[in-house]
């Protein structure tokens, strides 16, 4: 519900929307009667809870002691939790679910290597270095019975078949003239077709990858959510009216009472599951936990913890209980409160539509974000082959040295 600035004057609240508003409002037009709508509780609570000795906080706790004549803010029926109160019939089948923080996606700079799996990496590696080394000893044992001079060395070593084999992965001009052998020459255009072929499916979901990297695994179930080491966080009226033995599995949860500051931290820091209603969370998420690609940042787990009716809660021999059941059965009927539902998500949707990035069209262009892996992997063959170079160069100096300390002894002779 959406509450109205209340005008001094005023000794009552009034709100702008809600469901459960238009609602009562419209049922007290039915029935030719006022609705006034009373402040939150002065104990700080919403819903409200057993404190222990039969009485209830929230406004649960104001119809049980007459202060109120009903309580609405999708109530899950409790009727058979205390004898002071009576529920309407229902007006909403609702679940409660845990909410968790949605996927992360997988980093950018991985897109490059997450087009095939680590078993097809591996078995492009195994089959590199088995041709190239099957070719290296083709030629070597047919060189030893060879009695003419070698023409072409680009075969002769295992160095060189690893690097002419590498060009060819790469889409590069390899050596023009294998040696004139029937097994080397077949091997070789295998190996052209072979790479040809993983190159093609490479490069054809290469794109979708940087765009899109995909999400990492995320928990599905409530048995992996009780051993995933987050922490889960219970309201202390769903643990009432649900009658949650937190004993036997939630013995460590962390008290949710603030609903709206445990999700924060579920959207934020993504380390406490919350437990609640489906149908309150979706419209919360709506309002304040969508991404700019207007992609919800709080998911819920498929699996339902329980399934609640919403209902209005009245006291004890409500006069007008009969005549609010006759209405909300026809209400129901005629879809009147799905419609006011939707109408409702549909207005929360508008109004945080300005802060969306949706593209404005079917193609996206690609810029530094969706490129940074390839960028990432540039830097690393640039800094390796700089290292190589030192290396080389250090192993070329100390070859000059040792040279010139034989060449000094020998004159010194």
């Amino acid at each position: 519900m959406k509450k109205r600035d209340t005008k001094a004057l005023d000794d009552h609240l009034t709100y702008d929307e809600g469901i459960e508003v238009r609602l009562v409002l419209q049922l007290g037009k039915t029935t030719n009667s006022t609705v006034v709508f009373r402040p939150p509780p002065a104990d700080g609570e919403l819903w409200g809870f057993d404190v222990g000795n039969g009485s209830w906080t929230g406004i649960t706790g104001e119809v049980q002691r007459g202060l109120s004549d009903m309580a609405i803010n999708s109530l899950w029926s409790r009727s058979h939790l205390l004898k002071e109160v009576e529920d309407s019939r229902e007006h909403f089948i609702d679940t409660a679910r845990w909410f968790i923080a949605c996927a992360k996606p997988y980093p950018r700079w991985s897109s490059l290597t997450r087009v095939f799996k680590p078993t097809l990496w591996l078995g492009l590696l195994m089959a590199y270095l088995i041709v190239g080394i099957i070719i290296w000893q083709v030629v070597k044992i047919n060189n030893s019975f060879n009695t003419e001079p070698i023409e072409n060395q680009a075969y002769t070593s295992l160095q060189k078949c690893l690097l002419n084999f590498w060009a060819i992965i790469l889409e590069e001009s390899a050596s023009n003239n294998p040696p004139h052998i029937g097994v080397i020459r077949a091997i070789f255009m295998v190996w052209v077709l072979y790479c040809y072929a993983v190159n093609t499916v490479y490069q054809a979901y290469l794109t979708t990858f940087l765009i899109n990297p995909g999400l990492q695994p995320q928990v599905t179930t409530e048995d992996e959510l009780v051993h995933s080491g987050m922490k889960l966080g219970l309201e202390d009226g769903i643990i009432n009216v649900l009658s949650i033995d937190i004993e036997s599995r939630y013995r460590d949860y962390v008290n949710c009472n603030d609903i709206p500051g445990c999700l924060h931290r579920t959207a934020t820091k993504g380390d406490l599951a919350v437990l609640f209603s489906k149908y309150m969370m979706q419209y919360m998420i709506t309002v304040k936990y969508l991404n700019a690609d207007a992609e919800p940042i709080v998911c819920d787990l498929q699996e339902e913890f329980s399934i609640n009716l919403f209902s209005l809660c009245l006291t004890k021999g409500f006069v007008l209980k009969r005549h609010y059941d006759k209405m909300l059965i026809r209400l129901l009927e005629g879809g009147i409160v799905n419609h006011w539902w939707n109408d409702i998500l549909y207005t929360a949707l508008l109004e945080v539509a300005n802060d969306f990035n949706l593209p404005t069209g079917e193609y996206i262009a690609l810029s530094m974000e969706h490129l940074q892996s390839a960028f990432y992997f540039l830097m690393i063959g640039i800094f390796s082959a700089f290292i190589v170079f030192l290396m080389e160069l250090l192993n070329n100096n100390n070859v000059f040295l040792a040279m010139k300390s034989k060449f000094s002894s020998v004159n010194t002779k």
